[in-house]
């Protein structure tokens, strides 16, 4: 019976090995993540459990401190439609609440969205990045509506060559087989040189030798339904393109489709094991195109809306919110620390506005493929589903979410921002420490002026005190400036069009009699 124990023990260490190897293609993706870079791709790490899910969620919430809002939203995509594929819904919604834990304790409140959808809870977690993105304000001119464009022709992806199935994993089987062959050989051998003839002895092996035909007969038979389904998959893929000039693609078209290729992934995958670790499963062509299609066909409903793609027209043409893009990209550098987060709150629905905008252009040039290629499948798989959500929030938000009052915005909200950095820029140059701070001052002037307004301006330690153009809220006795001149200010104030006052200075005025 030894030489059967032993025999039995090499098999076990050989799969043990190859659990092992399998659950080791998920570290070079975390390894890259944890140090910022992008980690490409998700790897296919199904053979792993949930072993790798905590070192997953740390380096997860290193790349959100160290990447931009747009860079972190696509990483989050990829582990999120990998789980979503692989069906891990529990492995996700821990995930998403260990790293909100973890930006907890950094500092940053991320509260998981109420949402029955599990895969969405970590949507929303790239505003919590380290570094923010160029804000995008916009003036809406009221304009003539215009005529939706002409839609362009769809045309009928080309059938390629359908690769074989994949016969790598099979491999991995007959090298187990082997190994386990030639263990119980070597038992044989042993049994039949050293010990003496035994009936239950030779019958058992008689059984194990049957027992490994059968498994070989399993495997032929696996392989033999994985290249069936595969050649049913391409003739599927054929009969779509020869029919597509017939009826343009709708949502409920995918559902078959994605059904059938899924199955075949399973599979495959129950015959051998996971792929090695610098192998890396790619979405095929046919899912790009197939939403690029999807694409097209949401926005010929867009264009066919009159009114919203009318207001749409008027977004991509006004300029006014494009003139002082670049002011919001400079003036970050001359904002103290202290006022930065007041400034990103209040540039945030700005930017919101032209990121929406911008992407929208986009939509007709990648529909139209005049778009360079984004260099790998699954980028491009991910630039698509980007638009696709933009056209959806332009879609839903309706005609309001596409008018932005760049004017509105300066009084409403810009002001008060303004009325801050001001303040800091008194006390600095009353300080002569103000050099640093000019060029900020002039942008904050020039964003002003979008909306008619200017500051009055007040020099601290200098300018006088005159009832009729400031209102006195305290008064200070410094002895290093002359008596009734102003020594701080308490809320800025601004006039419109050059003439009207619409606040006046609140000062406190220097008393020494």
């Amino acid at each position: 019976m030894r030489p059967i124990a032993v025999g039995l023990l090499i098999a076990a260490l050989c799969s043990t090995n190859v659990a092992l190897a399998a659950c080791a293609v998920a570290k070079p993706f975390i390894e890259k993540l944890n140090a910022g870079a992008d980690p490409g791709a998700f790897p296919d790490a199904s053979g792993c459990g949930n072993e790798f899910e905590a070192d997953l969620t740390t380096a997860l919430v290193a790349f959100i401190e160290k990447n931009p809002p747009s860079k972190v939203k696509v990483v989050v995509a990829t582990i999120r439609d990998w789980h979503r594929t692989q069906q891990r819904k529990s492995p996700f919604e821990s995930l998403a609440k260990d790293v909100a834990k973890s930006l907890a304790a950094k500092g940053k409140t991320f509260t998981l969205p109420e949402a029955t959808d599990k895969y969405a809870l970590l949507d929303g977690v790239h505003l919590f990045a380290g570094l923010t993105e160029p804000a995008t304000p916009q003036v809406v001119k009221p304009t003539t509506p215009i005529a939706a464009p002409p839609q362009p022709r769809l045309q009928p992806p080309v059938p390629k060559k359908v690769p074989a199935p994949p016969t790598e994993t099979l491999l991995w089987i007959a090298a187990i087989t082997g190994i386990v062959t030639i263990s119980l050989v070597a038992s044989l051998v042993i049994a039949t040189f050293v010990f003496k003839p035994n009936a239950e002895l030779v019958k058992r092996l008689e059984a194990v030798s049957n027992g490994i035909n059968d498994l070989r007969n399993a495997v032929r038979a696996s392989a033999d339904k994985a290249d069936r389904d595969h050649q049913t998959f391409a003739a599927d893929l054929k009969h779509f393109a020869e029919n597509l000039d017939a009826q343009f693609l709708k949502p409920a078209h995918l559902a078959p489709l994605s059904a059938s290729i899924v199955d075949l992934r399973r599979e495959v995958s129950v015959i051998g094991s996971a792929p090695a670790a610098d192998q890396v499963v790619m979405p095929s062509r046919s899912s790009v195109v197939l939403e690029r299609e999807v694409l097209a066909e949401s926005w010929k409903n867009f264009c066919n809306n009159k009114e919203l793609f009318a207001a749409y027209e008027n977004a991509k043409q006004s300029d006014g919110w494009q003139q002082v893009d670049a002011l919001f990209d400079g003036l970050a550098r001359y904002v103290p620390d202290d006022l930065k987060p007041t400034l990103e709150a209040v540039l945030a629905p700005a930017r919101d506005y032209g990121n929406l905008v911008r992407r929208l252009q986009l939509v007709p040039r990648l529909v139209s493929d005049e778009l360079p290629d984004a260099g790998s499948e699954a980028k491009e798989l991910l630039r698509t589903r980007d638009l696709a959500q933009a056209l959806a929030a332009a879609h839903n938000g309706g005609v309001e979410r596409l008018r932005f009052r760049l004017r509105a915005w300066v009084t409403d909200s810009f002001l008060g921002f303004a009325d801050l950095f001001l303040q800091h820029y008194q006390q600095a140059r009353m300080e002569n420490r103000d050099a640093g701070m000019e060029p900020g001052v002039e942008i904050v002037r020039r964003v002003l002026r979008v909306a008619a307004l200017e500051p009055i301006d007040v020099k601290l330690g200098e300018t006088p005190f005159d009832s009729a153009r400031h209102v006195g809220r305290s008064m200070s006795s410094d002895t290093r400036f002359p008596d009734g001149v102003i020594t701080a200010v308490v809320r800025n104030g601004f006039v419109e069009g050059g003439q009207h006052v619409i606040r006046q200075p609140e000062v406190i005025v220097n008393r020494l009699r």
